[in-house]
């Protein structure tokens, strides 16, 4: 058997060599995945894959492949990075969800993200190696599919530990998340990146007129993100939300380098800048909208410092900061300044449903529902803004005057060649 299999892997290994001079993927070869990683049963290849610790996915990892459109070389060879990409990652959480405890891994909600995990991780395996476009296409379509099932994942989580609690510690659970979410990040980025890189390099092949926008996209990442602009573009959207759930909103005043520009992805951004919007209106519409003054402000500053690629994002609001033992718990998975229903019943067993963020049923009784969205209660706005930042090494920090307002600094990180 032993024998057998080095064979395969020499005539593996040979056929590859082969093919690769021929087409001269050189510069842009995947990691290789060994043919003994596709074989054999289910549990072996999860053996193999999750054995392997996943390297951080950087600005620069991502913009590997080049400004699209890419040529069918380089398509070829993304397809390879992300089929050998992603399952050491898939197995990795199928292995944390085997080691919960049993009643929180057979709630319905975590049983669900555990078999989305299963099941793609067995998908993306079955593919043979990627050597023709067609090739390329047939799997970028599956690979779509395939994030469009686990688009809901994080509201399906935050609903099956809000059941579970009783059942772990707050430790135990902020834990699990945090490599979930970190997990998912790293997931998401290599599967947008090959989406992106594929449609801007699908419909290059169409004539139309080019746009200075399309100059500065590198699939998802901006080479000129404007924190500013996208701060304004999140405030429409919160002024709306606050706007239908009080009856009133603060008005958003941006001040400092507002031209600045970084290299970044939008859309952790938009997340990071609707949920302290989020936070910043809501609490400043409690706090004054019985007041006959106006709203105070909504201040966002930003600083830019290109020497040493920093730059920083200050949410200013006057909505009464947090309490001193708030703050402290402001960036735990089960914390929510949100006012629950004292009415409400508390015990309804290990899997009653409770309505929560996206997944809020339409005939919820929370107060701050709307069909816009919700704008408080999930309490994983800012557990869920930190990682992101922490995601490429910068920061988020939070700064409250109880009895005044609160500050929120969000630090980004562009490690990106400056030449």
């Amino acid at each position: 058997m032993r024998c057998c299999r080095a064979c395969a892997r020499i005539a593996y290994r040979s056929q590859r060599h082969a093919s690769t001079s021929a087409s001269k993927h050189t510069s842009f070869d995947a990691p290789e995945i060994p043919i003994e990683a596709l074989s054999g049963s289910a549990q072996e290849r999860h053996r193999h894959f999750e054995a392997r610790v996943p390297r951080a996915i950087t600005l620069k990892e991502l913009a590997r492949f080049g400004r699209p459109p890419l040529s069918e070389e380089r398509l070829i060879a993304l397809g390879e990075y992300t089929r050998a990409e992603l399952p050491h990652r898939l197995a990795r959480r199928v292995k944390a969800h085997q080691t919960l405890p049993y009643i929180v891994g057979s709630n319905p909600s975590i049983a669900r993200i555990f078999e989305l995990y299963q099941s793609s991780f067995e998908l993306l395996t079955s593919f043979p190696r990627i050597s023709s476009y067609e090739d390329f296409e047939k799997f970028t379509s599956a690979l779509n599919d395939t994030v469009e099932l686990h688009s809901s994942n994080i509201p399906v989580l935050a609903q099956g530990f809000q059941e579970c609690k009783r059942y772990m510690s707050d430790v135990e659970i902020s834990q699990f998340l945090d490599r979930a979410i970190r997990n998912r990040i790293s997931i998401r980025l290599i599967a947008e990146q090959h989406l992106s890189l594929a449609w801007f390099s699908r419909k290059s092949k169409k004539p139309r007129p080019a746009r200075d926008r399309d100059q500065q996209l590198l699939g998802l990442i901006d080479l000129k993100c404007s924190p500013a602009g996208l701060v304004k573009g999140c405030e429409s959207f919160v002024s709306d939300l606050c706007e239908a759930s009080y009856g009133v909103a603060p008005s958003l005043v941006l001040d400092g380098q507002i031209d600045a520009t970084c290299v970044y992805v939008p859309m952790h951004l938009e997340y990071i800048f609707t949920e302290l919007l989020k936070n910043a209106f809501r609490a400043t519409a409690e706090r004054h909208r019985a007041s006959s003054r106006p709203l105070p402000p909504v201040i966002v500053t930003v600083a830019s410092a290109p020497a040493l690629d920093l730059m920083t994002i200050r949410f200013r609001d006057e909505g009464g900061g947090l309490s001193p033992e708030n703050e402290r718990q402001a960036f735990s998975y089960s914390f929510t300044s949100v006012v629950k229903d004292q009415n409400a019943e508390e015990e309804a067993g290990p899997y009653s449903t409770q309505p929560i963020g996206a997944i809020a049923s339409s005939g919820s009784t929370d107060q701050h529902a709307h069909p816009l969205g919700t704008l408080a209660g999930l309490g994983f706005g800012l557990p869920l803004s930190r990682l992101y930042c922490n995601y490429f090494g910068g920061s988020l920090e939070l700064k409250s005057m109880y009895g005044h307002g609160t500050d929120v600094y969000v630090t980004l990180k562009s490690s990106w060649p400056r030449s």
